[in-house]
């Protein structure tokens, strides 16, 4: 009888390894399966679980070299702070020429100092901007406010008010965070910002919402008039505000006094944090009056309609 144990115990070992080889076979098969089903659901845009909004979301900058130091700040803190679970989304640097090089972008990362993963998910956009036939080259012609940081931060301005949603860079993306080189996420996220979008289904994210003063809206109130645009809105008519008061399209004619009622400030969105549903703004009928917003140039490049526009 004893003779047999050591058979028996030899038969034991054989169905042991045989089990453990089996089991290791099945986790190979479901970890390709599961391989394959991400590969298709999120490369053709499928809906299974994983594949979610978020994941066709991108987080925006407009770079330039001589605010380095605060995109870096910037950056840092949104390798800390802005994730959760698996999320790690792309983040496009818009620039206009200063990060051309292999170099310049190479002591930008490198300045950096984060982990490869996050420093991977950085890619680079260059824009070129060129002033719009009818606005001149001439600072003194133009007259502009702000005229310190002209025609840079009117390009910038112009830029996010229309051409941005059509933008190659964001081909295939449903939503963009924009964030400020001086945009600082300075504690953890809790929540999947993108996911909050979709399941609330709002197409536009805020910090807040702001005051322009007249100096750099003008014309703007009359621009607004049809108040059906002022309802899509929440937002009430000014007292004092009569239609029939209100100046005439900006020009020659637009240029004296202002009736006192004029001076009320004009509300816009604080857009140095935002969050934009890229299919909302490519709606026909929004880009009809983003056309028409952006139709007469000093709107923009003058004063600075387009970033108070709504």
């Amino acid at each position: 009888m004893l003779s047999l144990l050591p058979k028996a115990a030899n038969k034991a070992t054989r169905l042991n390894k045989i089990q453990v080889q089996s089991l290791i076979a099945i986790v190979l098969i479901c970890l390709v399966a599961l391989t394959l089903s991400w590969n298709f659901f999120y490369k053709q845009g499928g809906t299974i679980s994983f594949a979610s909004h978020s994941e066709h979301s991108t987080i925006i900058y407009l770079a330039a070299a001589h605010r380095s130091g605060e995109l870096i700040q910037s950056l840092t803190l949104v390798a800390r702070n802005l994730h959760t679970g698996s999320r790690r989304w792309p983040i496009i640097l818009f620039h206009t020429g200063d990060f051309d090089s292999t170099e310049a972008r190479s002591e930008l990362l490198t300045r950096l100092g984060s982990p490869f993963p996050f420093i991977r998910r950085i890619r680079f956009s260059k824009l070129f901007w060129t002033l719009p036939e009818g606005i001149s080259n001439n600072i003194t012609i133009v007259d502009p406010v702000f005229a310190g940081v002209w025609p840079g931060y009117h390009h910038m301005c112009a830029f996010f008010s229309a051409p941005i949603f059509s933008h190659p860079a964001l081909e295939g993306y449903t939503y963009y965070l924009r964030l400020d080189t001086d945009s600082f996420i300075e504690a953890p996220l809790c929540y999947d910002p993108f996911e909050v979008m979709h399941a609330r289904n709002r197409t536009y994210g805020y910090r807040y919402l702001g005051m322009d003063p007249p100096e750099v809206t003008r014309g703007l109130w009359s621009f607004m008039s049809g108040r059906e645009r002022l309802r899509m809105n929440g937002w009430k008519w000014p007292n004092g505000r009569d239609e029939a008061t209100m100046p005439g399209e900006m020009g020659e004619n637009d240029e004296g006094e202002w009736p006192e009622a004029q001076h009320d400030f004009f509300p816009g969105y604080y857009n140095n944090f935002e969050i934009v549903k890229l299919e909302a703004f490519r709606r026909p009928d929004v880009q009809e009056w983003l056309t028409e917003v952006m139709r007469d140039p000093k709107r923009a490049y003058k004063y600075r309609w387009a970033n108070a526009v709504p």
